[in-house]
This record gives structure tokens, C-alpha cells and sequence, in this order.
């Protein structure tokens, strides 16, 4: 059975983009001709460029060994090397991913300039609670050496305020 999901629906088109033919019946069919070979090995290759795990792409596209998975990858890569392979022929070549490993690389930029920014977020999110804190102590005329009922009860952790200790 061959899944049908966005990651596979995205790959099945830059798939047919190349191969106009190919269907998702061809995916599953255990049919060794050019016809069906090529196009199914982009496929699997596109599927490991969006991130999926050899057995993953084996169990989506209709229920084969992930060794197999393996080395049709490795035969695809090895054909796009080649310039005399069938595969280079067909006009599917190294390039023909470039763009989609450009987008790769943005999409990860993307994600850590956004997971820098929550932290950057949190910080200065701290930093207002602290000022609130300050703002609320002088608002209610409490020394700064006795912690809010807020901070304790609240459980907010103020590295720079001095701790409490009994006078003694």
C-alpha cells in the first residue's frame, strides 16, 4: 500500500515533473524495467532528502525491504554521477534537487533563527518580570531584603536579589 500524505504527494510531483507516466501504482509494482525502476528510485531519494528513515519510505511506498530502499538511493545517486547512465539521459540530474536542498537548508535556518529567538524571548520575558517585581516592590514599600509574598509564593527565581536571612 502506498501512503498518501503531504511529504509523499510533494515528492510524487517533482517525481512526475520528470516522469509525466508514472503513477502510484508504478510505486508499489515489483516491476524491474527502466520504465518503473528510474522514476521509483527518485522517489526514494527525494524521500530521504525530505528527512525519512529507509524504513519509513519502505513501509509509505508500498510495503518493501528498506535494504532495498538503501541501494535503490545509492543506485540513483551513482546514476546522477554518471553522465553515460540512462538516468542522466532522462534529464533527472543532480541539480534537478539543488533547489529542494537549498529550501532545506532555509527551512533549518529558518527553525534555529526562531528557536534563538524564543530563548531571546524568554530572557527578555524574565527581564520584565524582574522589573515588574522592583516596580511592585516600591509600589508597596517593601525593603529589598524581604522577598515578596509574589516571589515566594510564585516561585519566581531572582539570582540577583539578596537572600533572606533572619536578623539576629
Amino acid at each position: 500500500m502506498v501512503a498518501s500524505g503531504p511529504i509523499i504527494q510533494q515528492a510524487m510531483t517533482r517525481v512526475r515533473r520528470s516522469f509525466p507516466y508514472f503513477t502510484d501504482d508504478m510505486l508499489r509494482l515489483k516491476d524491474r524495467s527502466k520504465r518503473t525502476v528510474i522514476p521509483r528510485q527518485y522517489m526514494w531519494y527525494l524521500l530521504r532528502l525530505y528527512g525519512r528513515s529507509y524504513p519509513w519510505i519502505a513501509r509509505n511506498t508500498g510495503g518493501w525491504d528498506h535494504t532495498t530502499i538503501m541501494w535503490g538511493v545509492k543506485a540513483h545517486v551513482r546514476a546522477m554521477q554518471n553522465p553515460e547512465s540512462s538516468l542522466y539521459k532522462t534529464g533527472v540530474r543532480l541539480q534537478n534537487t539543488t533547489g529542494l536542498l537549498e529550501e532545506i537548508e532555509r527551512l533549518e535556518r529558518e527553525i534555529k533563527q526562531l528557536s534563538d529567538t524564543a530563548e531571546d524571548m524568554q530572557r527578555q520575558r524574565l527581564a520584565l518580570v524582574y522589573q515588574l517585581n522592583d516596580l511592585r516592590e516600591k509600589a508597596y514599600g517593601l525593603s529589598s531584603e524581604e522577598p515578596s509574598r509574589r516571589q515566594t509564593h510564585e516561585g519566581v527565581d531572582r539570582a540577583h536579589a539578596p537572600s533572606h536571612q533572619p536578623k539576629g
